[in-house]
């Protein structure tokens, strides 16, 4: 959390940030709507999208910090279908 302060000294910095687009099924997250998303044939080729972000971001710094932002998702009841243990 930054105070109001120091969110207004940065304000003029963050205005030049351009996000990514991100990853969002409306499946799981039902009261949110994206907008800045990306698009894919699957989630594989979405998460192989993600990676390329990742990947090009970091030739243009010295160091990359990831913070994960994404939203609570939906329970799922075990189907017994999900190969990750």
């Amino acid at each position: 959390m930054l105070d109001k302060e120091t969110l207004a000294k940065l304000k003029p910095y963050l205005e030049t940030i351009k996000p990514m687009t991100a990853v969002f099924d409306q499946y799981y997250v039902k009261r949110l709507h994206g907008t800045h998303v990306k698009k894919g044939k699957n989630k594989r080729d979405l998460a192989e999208q993600v990676q390329a972000d990742i990947q090009a971001f970091k030739k243009t710094v010295d160091r990359v910090v990831v913070i994960w932002c994404g939203s609570t998702e939906i329970f799922l009841e075990p189907d017994g279908r999900s190969s990750v243990h």
